[in-house]
Protein backbone atom coordinates (compact mmCIF):
# COMPACT_ATOMS: atom_id res chain seq x y z
CA UNK A 1 0.00 0.00 0.00
CA UNK A 2 1.16 3.52 -0.95
CA UNK A 3 -0.39 7.15 -0.37
CA UNK A 4 0.43 10.21 -2.40
CA UNK A 5 -1.74 13.52 -2.14
CA UNK A 6 -2.65 11.91 -6.08
CA UNK A 7 -4.57 10.21 -4.05
CA UNK A 8 -6.67 12.69 -2.39
CA UNK A 9 -7.21 10.22 0.74
CA UNK A 10 -9.90 11.37 3.29
CA UNK A 11 -8.66 12.17 6.82
CA UNK A 12 -11.21 11.40 9.50
CA UNK A 13 -11.18 12.39 12.82
CA UNK A 14 -12.77 9.95 15.15
CA UNK A 15 -13.96 11.41 18.63
CA UNK A 16 -11.95 14.05 19.44
CA UNK A 17 -14.04 15.47 21.38
CA UNK A 18 -13.65 17.63 24.93
CA UNK A 19 -14.83 14.48 27.24
CA UNK A 20 -11.78 12.45 26.56
CA UNK A 21 -9.87 15.42 28.39
CA UNK A 22 -10.80 13.75 31.86
CA UNK A 23 -8.35 10.83 31.93
CA UNK A 24 -9.43 9.92 35.64
CA UNK A 25 -12.60 9.33 34.31
CA UNK A 26 -11.58 7.09 31.92
CA UNK A 27 -9.29 4.86 33.58
CA UNK A 28 -6.68 7.49 34.92
CA UNK A 29 -3.74 6.83 32.41
CA UNK A 30 -3.67 7.53 28.50
CA UNK A 31 -1.32 6.58 25.65
CA UNK A 32 -0.02 8.95 23.09
CA UNK A 33 -1.32 12.45 25.56
CA UNK A 34 -0.63 14.85 22.92
CA UNK A 35 -1.83 12.31 19.76
CA UNK A 36 -4.48 14.81 18.82
CA UNK A 37 -2.58 18.25 20.63
CA UNK A 38 -3.28 20.63 23.44
CA UNK A 39 -16.82 18.75 28.48
CA UNK A 40 -18.35 17.07 26.82
CA UNK A 41 -19.45 16.05 23.00
CA UNK A 42 -18.00 19.39 22.05
CA UNK A 43 -15.30 19.14 19.45
CA UNK A 44 -11.71 20.05 21.23
CA UNK A 45 -10.61 22.78 19.68
CA UNK A 46 -7.39 21.94 17.69
CA UNK A 47 -9.89 20.02 15.61
CA UNK A 48 -12.81 22.45 15.63
CA UNK A 49 -14.56 22.25 11.88
CA UNK A 50 -13.52 25.06 9.30
CA UNK A 51 -16.67 26.64 7.51
CA UNK A 52 -17.46 24.04 4.65
CA UNK A 53 -16.18 20.85 6.09
CA UNK A 54 -18.00 17.43 6.58
CA UNK A 55 -19.17 16.75 10.02
CA UNK A 56 -20.84 13.43 10.16
CA UNK A 57 -22.46 12.44 13.71
CA UNK A 58 -22.47 9.21 15.15
CA UNK A 59 -24.00 7.03 17.61
CA UNK A 60 -22.39 4.52 17.87
CA UNK A 61 -18.85 2.83 17.84
CA UNK A 62 -18.38 2.76 14.09
CA UNK A 63 -18.35 6.12 11.94
CA UNK A 64 -20.38 3.87 9.45
CA UNK A 65 -22.97 2.63 11.20
CA UNK A 66 -25.96 5.01 10.21
CA UNK A 67 -24.47 7.54 8.92
CA UNK A 68 -23.58 8.81 5.22
CA UNK A 69 -19.48 8.31 5.60
CA UNK A 70 -19.63 5.59 2.84
CA UNK A 71 -21.88 7.16 0.52
CA UNK A 72 -19.99 10.49 0.73
CA UNK A 73 -17.07 8.96 0.51
CA UNK A 74 -17.82 6.70 -2.73
CA UNK A 75 -19.52 9.74 -4.37
CA UNK A 76 -15.86 11.88 -3.98
CA UNK A 77 -14.35 8.62 -5.59
CA UNK A 78 -12.24 8.12 -2.25
CA UNK A 79 -10.39 5.48 -2.13
CA UNK A 80 -8.01 6.09 0.33
CA UNK A 81 -8.54 7.07 4.24
CA UNK A 82 -6.12 8.31 6.79
CA UNK A 83 -8.28 7.64 10.33
CA UNK A 84 -6.72 9.21 13.70
CA UNK A 85 -8.67 10.01 16.84
CA UNK A 86 -9.62 8.28 19.95
CA UNK A 87 -9.94 5.68 21.36
CA UNK A 88 -7.56 3.36 19.28
CA UNK A 89 -9.29 0.05 21.39
CA UNK A 90 -12.81 1.19 20.77
CA UNK A 91 -14.00 3.56 17.96
CA UNK A 92 -11.17 4.37 15.94
CA UNK A 93 -10.62 0.25 15.29
CA UNK A 94 -14.06 -0.65 14.92
CA UNK A 95 -14.24 2.28 12.06
CA UNK A 96 -10.76 0.82 10.30
CA UNK A 97 -12.38 -2.50 10.55
CA UNK A 98 -15.58 -1.53 8.48
CA UNK A 99 -13.30 1.08 6.30
CA UNK A 100 -11.11 -2.27 5.36
CA UNK A 101 -13.68 -4.96 4.97
CA UNK A 102 -15.18 -1.98 2.65
CA UNK A 103 -12.30 -2.11 1.12
CA UNK A 104 -10.76 1.11 1.28
CA UNK A 105 -6.83 1.61 1.52
CA UNK A 106 -6.48 2.70 5.18
CA UNK A 107 -4.03 4.23 7.54
CA UNK A 108 -4.10 4.25 10.99
CA UNK A 109 -1.50 7.29 12.47
CA UNK A 110 0.07 5.63 15.07
CA UNK A 111 1.04 8.75 17.06
CA UNK A 112 -2.68 10.58 16.40
CA UNK A 113 -4.18 7.72 18.13
CA UNK A 114 -5.23 7.12 21.68
CA UNK A 115 -6.63 5.09 24.48
CA UNK A 116 -6.62 4.87 28.40
CA UNK A 117 -5.46 1.75 30.46
CA UNK A 118 -8.12 -1.11 31.35
CA UNK A 119 -8.78 -3.50 33.86
CA UNK A 120 -9.38 -7.23 31.96
CA UNK A 121 -12.17 -9.79 33.26
CA UNK A 122 -10.43 -10.67 35.99
CA UNK A 123 -9.48 -7.81 37.47
CA UNK A 124 -5.82 -7.27 35.86
CA UNK A 125 -4.91 -4.20 34.79
CA UNK A 126 -3.19 -3.51 31.41
CA UNK A 127 -1.90 -0.38 31.02
CA UNK A 128 -3.10 2.13 28.17
CA UNK A 129 0.37 1.90 26.05
CA UNK A 130 -0.10 -2.11 25.81
CA UNK A 131 -4.12 -1.74 25.22
CA UNK A 132 -2.89 0.62 22.29
CA UNK A 133 -0.30 -1.39 20.54
CA UNK A 134 -2.52 -4.68 20.73
CA UNK A 135 -5.33 -2.54 19.51
CA UNK A 136 -2.92 -1.62 16.33
CA UNK A 137 -1.48 -5.00 16.32
CA UNK A 138 -4.82 -6.30 15.15
CA UNK A 139 -5.64 -3.87 12.90
CA UNK A 140 -1.80 -3.84 10.74
CA UNK A 141 -1.76 -5.54 7.44
CA UNK A 142 -5.26 -6.74 7.88
CA UNK A 143 -8.06 -4.00 7.56
CA UNK A 144 -5.42 -0.82 7.48
CA UNK A 145 -1.40 -0.22 7.67
CA UNK A 146 -0.47 1.62 10.32
CA UNK A 147 2.31 4.35 9.99
CA UNK A 148 3.80 7.10 12.02
CA UNK A 149 2.89 11.19 11.39
CA UNK A 150 6.21 11.42 10.28
CA UNK A 151 6.19 8.62 7.55
CA UNK A 152 2.52 10.40 6.24
CA UNK A 153 3.51 13.55 5.63
CA UNK A 154 6.68 12.79 4.16
CA UNK A 155 4.65 10.14 1.55
CA UNK A 156 2.30 13.24 1.04
CA UNK A 157 5.45 15.08 0.85
CA UNK A 158 4.03 17.69 3.25
CA UNK A 159 6.68 19.65 5.05
CA UNK A 160 5.95 20.34 9.15
CA UNK A 161 6.40 23.55 9.83
CA UNK A 162 7.25 23.04 13.70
Amino acid sequence: MTISVKDNPALILIDIQKGFDDINYWGGDRNNPEAEGQPGNEFQDVVAPIDGEVIIKKNVNSAFIGTDLKQQLDAARITKLVIVGLTTDHCVSTSVRMAGNFGYDTYVVDDATATFCKSGINGQFFSAGIIHETALASLNDEFATVIKTETLLEALNILDLN
